[in-house]
């Protein structure tokens, strides 16, 4: 069923009642990036808040997303999406992650939409779910010309016999406690290296993958400290913390952790707490009250050594006001510059090209579909301008065997932060592998995911028509590896390659390059590779021919 337009249905925005269970707390609400101007991730839980959220993506946000996490799961039947916009080309597909997997949200899918975007699902068949997490994540149209979409508001609704009555404002959405949003400024003492990284403003970014650290380079951490200076006092009754390093359990245990730490709050008198040696959030209750505050500070007595490294890490803090309301710090967080060769990528969704080298002689019935189908193999990097990355290896994207079934393959995933090297970029973070339609957001943590491990490696960016001959032979003999080419190279060949450009006439004759072996093969892709000229990355664990994912045919995988 088609919506004339959800948007017009303003009535069912408005709390028309109490909800039948307890408010839970939101405790997370994140935003991969925001465009200038984007309202807070807590706004478009909302229905009195104006506004909307964008990615600060170049492109339409491939990869971008939001993601919130509630302190008691709450029991939901339905969920809304409601688009900022009217524009039929600012309308990015959106997947749902509930607990981190799709497969509730797939249940049953869209039982309302329209052309702007906007859209109701049922939820596991309409029965009520308890929902902890919830991840958005943009899956952009391979099309150059789409934009980035405008989110306005995400609305949960209980399950009714007849979703009619949510669309006529019968229903009032469920109301969870948002944290009041309160205007400050962050400094610290100290501050590891690189700042974007690991500035005190990750305190308050609601990524539990990214912490403030001291520099374990000058000292064990103890005597450090940060320091908040609020726009307008508050009243402060405890925080919610949570320690050390929560990039993983490997990160957690091989940098240290606070155990004991002393809050002074303007001129009143300093007193200490102690905090647990474990990952998750803690709430810490102050002895009194503290009034009127106009700057806090906390400083680190005690610490846990970490395993590998001295530095002291808490990746986030909430305040907690004296009626019991979480307060979330907003603070300016860092951006990063990178380096020239790397710029145009910054903020950018950019995805392989070359896909498995095949034997065999072209098609006459050629078939698009069928030869991207049978032979992906493709990654897809993103650069943020807030120093993040994320890195899918060797997995489908833009395809899937139907809504209710999405197409599901391991994918090596890699994420965290980049810091720019000279004319190269250093990424470090953590990687691991995992079933993409299972988890792809990874503050989603799974007992049965495959162990979790910490990675640097430096990337170098070349375009194409810059390649020696030596070096463009070097990186087809690597890519015939990886990509899992014939082991006889003298027979006919064929490499599948991915590029919106070739859509048309002939467009199978570079969709697909054919040669009379390897050496004939490679002199014929040469030339077109020549006319697209990719970006080629080259590093420890990500090396392969990058274009604009927008201008890159969109495909999946039949190979396990």
């Amino acid at each position: 069923m088609k919506l004339a337009s959800i948007l017009a249905l303003g009535v069912a925005l408005l709390p028309l009642g109490a909800s039948a269970q307890p408010a839970s707390r939101l405790l997370a609400a994140a935003v991969t990036s925001s465009a200038p101007g984007s309202a807070p991730a807590t706004c478009l839980l909302d229905p009195k808040c104006e506004g909307s959220w964008v990615s600060g993506a170049a492109d339409a946000g491939a990869d971008e997303g939001i993601y919130l996490q509630f302190e008691q799961p709450i029991r939901a039947g339905y969920l809304m999406i409601l688009s900022a916009g009217k524009n039929p080309k600012a309308n990015s597909e959106l997947r749902v992650y509930i607990n981190g997997n799709t497969s509730a949200a797939q249940a049953r899918g869209q039982v309302a939409s329209d052309a702007d975007g906007n859209q109701l699902l049922q939820l596991s068949g309409g029965s009520e779910i308890e929902i902890k997490s919830l991840f958005l994540k943009v899956e952009a149209p391979f099309e150059t010309d789409r934009k980035a979409l405008p989110i306005r508001k995400i609305l949960l609704y209980p399950a009714v016999s007849d979703y009619q009555a949510i669309l006529k404002g019968e229903v009032a959405p469920i109301r969870p406690e948002l944290p009041a949003l309160i205007p400050a400024d962050v400094s610290a003492t100290s501050i590891l290296e690189p700042l974007s990284a690991y500035h005190p403003a990750h305190l308050f970014d609601s990524a539990y993958d990214i912490a403030w650290s001291t520099d374990g380079k000058k000292n064990d951490g103890k005597e450090e400290s940060f320091t908040l200076n609020f726009k307008n006092p508050q009243t402060i009754a405890g925080m919610m913390v949570w320690n050390g390093y929560q990039r993983s359990a490997e990160h957690f245990k091989a940098n240290g952790r606070v155990l004991e730490a002393e809050v002074q709050a303007d001129g009143m008198a300093p007193f200490r707490i102690q905090l647990a040696d474990r990952m998750g959030a803690q709430e810490i209750s102050f002895p009194n009250n503290l009034p009127g505050v106009s700057k806090l500070r906390l400083t680190i007595k005690a610490v846990a050594p970490g395993k590998s490294y001295k530095d002291v890490l808490i990746s986030e803090l909430r305040l907690i006001s004296d009626q019991g309301r979480l307060m979330l710090p907003q603070v300016e967080l860092p951006r990063t510059q990178a380096p020239a060769t790397f710029r145009a990528m910054v903020n950018r969704s950019y995805a392989s090209i070359l896909h498995q080298p095949v034997a065999g002689k072209l098609p006459e019935d050629y078939d698009l579909e069928f030869s991207l189908g049978a032979r992906c193999d493709n990654a897809r990097i993103r650069l943020r301008d807030n120093g993040t990355f994320v890195v899918y290896k060797d997995f489908n994207y833009g395809k899937s065997d139907s809504a209710e079934k999405p197409t599901s393959i391991n994918a090596g995933i890699l994420e965290g932060n980049w810091e720019p090297k000279g004319d190269k970029l250093r990424i470090f973070g953590k990687k691991y592998v995992s079933a993409l339609q299972k988890s792809e957001y990874l503050q989603e943590a799974s007992s049965g995911e495959p162990r979790v491990q910490i990675f640097q490696s430096e990337v170098e960016a070349k375009p194409y028509r810059s390649l020696t001959p030596e070096e463009k032979q070097k990186l087809f003999a690597f890519l015939w590896a990886k990509k899992q080419g014939p082991a006889n190279r003298n027979q006919n060949l064929l490499w599948i390659l991915g590029a919106t450009k070739w859509n048309g006439t002939d467009a199978h004759k570079k969709v697909q390059v054919e040669g009379a072996g390897f050496e004939a093969l490679v002199k014929n892709l040469d030339p077109i590779l020549q006319e697209l000229n990719p970006v080629y990355l080259s590093s420890s664990v990500l090396t392969d021919l990058f274009l604009p994912t927008d201008e890159t045919q969109a495909c999946w995988s039949s190979r396990s």
